[in-house]
């Protein structure tokens, strides 16, 4: 028999006390803010009530060509009781944590005006904090959708974001706030 690309010809699966995943299916957009290890937590119709702990182990490198989207498996923690191969559940997953658990700060959206010299995942904003002199300073992309560019460090302790005219200027430039 003929099989298609990308379809299963054999599957596995053991109901014993093994390790146990969930298999979610993510956008493009949550998916570049998915990292492995982020944390997660999962619940099943079966379990009412009972929230599940895991953390990402795997992310898909390419988007699935059924469903348009991408794949993220969850290595749940211990062995849950109640649940077995095949069943369904939920998952919320935790991003913005690093590896151990800390609050690794909160991302900001910005309009892509503002990001100049962008390679990568590294950019360069201009910003203010007097209202006076332009800073011109390092920020480190999160992603980019069709609304503007996510940034998750760089921002942390600037008041103000220059998006216009930032093409003109350089580190330490005079500059006037006009409304």
């Amino acid at each position: 028999q003929m099989a298609g690309p990308g379809t299963p010809v054999l599957q596995t699966n053991g109901a014993g006390a093994g390790i146990w995943f969930l298999r979610v299916a993510v956008s493009d957009k949550d998916w570049i803010r998915i990292k492995v290890n982020d944390k997660a937590e999962v619940q099943t119709a079966t379990i009412a009530g009972v929230h599940l702990t895991g953390s990402v182990y795997k992310k898909s490198e390419a988007v699935d060509p059924y469903n348009g989207s991408f794949t993220i498996d969850i290595k749940l923690t211990g062995t849950p009781g109640g649940v077995a191969s095949g069943m369904f559940g939920k998952a919320i997953i935790f991003t913005g944590e690093n590896n151990d658990g800390q609050q690794a700060g909160q991302q900001w959206k910005i309009p892509y005006e503002a990001l100049l010299e962008g390679d990568g995942n590294t950019g360069y904003v201009f910003v203010t904090n007097d209202n006076k002199t332009a800073r011109r300073i390092k920020v480190t992309i999160a992603g980019m959708d069709t609304e503007g560019v996510w940034i998750s460090k760089g921002l942390d302790s600037v008041s103000v974001l220059i998006i216009s005219g930032n093409a003109y200027l350089n580190d330490g430039s005079r500059i006037r706030i006009e409304q």
